[in-house]
C-alpha cells in the first residue's frame, strides 16, 4: 500500500490535513493581516509552508495579499501537490505559488536566512526531524518582524503504554500545550496567539478521515489496496476512540520575530 496515496484519500474531503478548525486558521491569518496593515509595517512579500499538503494555507494567504507576495510550498507527496496545483489554478493564484516535490530536509537547511516574511509547518515537524529543529529552521528563515506558524501535537494526559505501542510513538516525542507555547523563546520569537483543537474538531477530522476510506472502499472494491486501507483506517479509528481522543491534543501557535 502506498502510504502517500492512502493519506491523500483519507484527507480527500478535508480543507486542511489537521484537526484545527477553519475558523481558527482564519483567525491566525487575520492577525497576520492586521500586523501588516500597520503604517510602519512592510508588505508581506514571501511565504513558505513546509510539508504544505494541499497548500490551502498558502492559497488563502495569496488570496488575501496582492503582489508582491509570492509563496513556496514543499511536500513529498505527488498526490497532495496535484491537488494543490488544481486548487491554485481554479482560484487564479497559480502564477504566485511555487510548489516543489521534495523532502523538506533536502531544501529547508539550504534556504538563505531571513528570507521569508511568513513560515509555517503544521502537523509535520517530523519533516525536519522534530519540533525543536523545525522551530530552529523556521526562526532562521523568518525576516525581522516575520511570523512563524506551527501546528503541533501535545499530550493532554500521560499516555497509556498500550496506546504508545499501538500508536508507534514514544512519550518524549510530545510535550504539553504549555511547553509548545514556549518553543519560540530560545529562537528570538514571541508567542502572540495560540489555540487548540476542540473535541468536536478532533471528532470531525477523524470521522471524515475514516469515512473517506470507507467510501473509497465501497466505490473501488477491486482496488488491490482496498483491504489494507480498510484495515489501517479502522485500526486507527478504534485507537483514536479508545485512547487518542482523551490523550492527544493538537495546537496552533503563532509567533513573531521581535
Amino acid at each position: 500500500m502506498d502510504r502517500a496515496r492512502f493519506s491523500a484519500l483519507a484527507h480527500s474531503s478535508h480543507v486542511y490535513c489537521n484537526p484545527i478548525s477553519n475558523a481558527s486558521i482564519e483567525h491566525a491569518l487575520d492577525l497576520i493581516a492586521a500586523a501588516h496593515s500597520l503604517p510602519s509595517a512592510p508588505p508581506l512579500s514571501s511565504a513558505l509552508d513546509i510539508a504544505c499538503g494541499k497548500a490551502e494555507l498558502l492559497i488563502r494567504l495569496l488570496e488575501r495579499f496582492p503582489p508582491p507576495l509570492r509563496s513556496l510550498g514543499l511536500d513529498n507527496s505527488q498526490f497532495m501537490l496535484d491537488e494543490a496545483r488544481a486548487r491554485a489554478k481554479s482560484r487564479n493564484i497559480a502564477d504566485r505559488l511555487n510548489l516543489r516535490l521534495t523532502d523538506a530536509e533536502h531544501v529547508v537547511p539550504l534556504l538563505p536566512g531571513a528570507s521569508f516574511d511568513f513560515v509555517s509547518c503544521i502537523g509535520s515537524s517530523h519533516a525536519l526531524q522534530d519540533k525543536h529543529r523545525a522551530m530552529e529552521q523556521m526562526s532562521r528563515l523568518a525576516t525581522s518582524r516575520g511570523h512563524v506558524l506551527l501546528g503541533e501535537g501535545y499530550w493532554k494526559k500521560k499516555p497509556d503504554p498500550a496506546y504508545l505501542a499501538a500508536f508507534g510513538a514514544n512519550e518524549d516525542e510530545m510535550d504539553t500545550h504549555e511547553s509548545n507555547q514556549q518553543l519560540g523563546l530560545a529562537h528570538g520569537l514571541q508567542l502572540i496567539w495560540s489555540t487548540v483543537a476542540s473535541d468536536e474538531d478532533w471528532d470531525a477530522y477523524e470521522d471524515a478521515y475514516s469515512d473517506n476510506i470507507e467510501r473509497f472502499a465501497r466505490e473501488n472494491p477491486a482496488d488491490p489496496d482496498t483491504l489494507a486501507m480498510l484495515e489501517r483506517s479502522r485500526a486507527w479509528h478504534k485507537l483514536f476512540q479508545d485512547h487518542g481522543r482523551a490523550t492527544m491534543g493538537f495546537g496552533l501557535y503563532l509567533f513573531r520575530r521581535a
